[in-house]
């Protein structure tokens, strides 16, 4: 509780004044009243919250349980968010994952692997691989499959060459990033699982190339209820502010 004065509680709270929203902070530097701008900052954030101070019949601010709650979760949001940006590269990697007949299937959500017609992995791509990586090293037991796709034009030759080099650029970026090389297999398009490096017709491209870590299961892995964790904290800080 903060106790004010008769003469304060006739005031207007700051936030209802003419002048605009961003002129108080700048007013109280330009005046050097310091606390006048920590009293500013203060009903900045309370207005940023929707939280208007009310006060008892002694003159004392009191704030409800359910306001002081709102600012508690508030505050918990905003360092969480915060934790979240803070994070490298690799873990803010956004993945595209589903449950595969063969096993846990991983796409790329945030860019394609390769420009059209290239087998050359685009620079983006790096933390994609560099998660994927720390995945496949958690499970030492799992062996993958790269399901590679092409651009799905040209001769069936030249999709099957392209499928090919993509698989083995992919399966390139694993291994230079600890990953066995003994666990890794390839399949170009989307058919049934062969036996491990055998090739298969083309067919119609899907639209990424996967790796498919065989055997596993969205639920074992946690991997879904992981990234849900940090799209409901992000959505929940947003919403404070609308």
């Amino acid at each position: 509780m903060v106790a004010i004065s008769e003469k304060s509680r006739d005031k207007p709270a700051p936030w209802r004044r003419s002048f605009p929203l961003f002129v108080w902070p700048t007013a109280g530097l330009w005046s050097k009243h310091l606390l006048q701008y920590i009293g500013y900052l203060r009903f900045l954030v309370w207005h940023m919250l929707g939280y208007e101070p009310d006060f008892n019949d002694s003159g004392a601010e009191t704030m409800s349980v359910h306001r002081l709650l709102r600012l508690a979760l508030a505050a918990l949001a905003l360092g969480l968010l915060a934790a979240c940006a803070g994070m490298n590269g690799d873990q803010r990697a956004q993945l595209e994952i589903s449950q595969d007949p063969r096993g846990v299937a991983i796409a790329s959500r945030d860019s394609n692997l390769f420009q059209p017609g290239s087998a050359t992995l685009q620079p983006e791509s790096a933390p994609f691989f560099d998660r994927v990586s720390q995945l496949l090293r958690d499970r030492p037991e799992r062996k993958a499959l790269i399901d590679s796709v092409s651009d799905n034009t040209g001769s069936a030759e030249y999709n099957q060459e392209l499928q090919e080099v993509r698989a083995l650029s992919i399966m390139k970026a694993l291994i230079t990033r600890g990953v066995d090389r003994s666990r890794l297999a390839y399949v170009t398009g989307s058919s049934a699982s062969p036996a491990p490096g055998a090739m298969t017709p083309v067919e119609p491209a899907v639209p990424q190339s996967k790796i498919i870590i065989l055997g596993a299961s969205t639920a074992d892995m946690n991997v879904n209820t992981l990234e849900r964790f940090f799209d409901g904290i992000s959505n929940f800080g947003k919403s404070l502010f609308k």
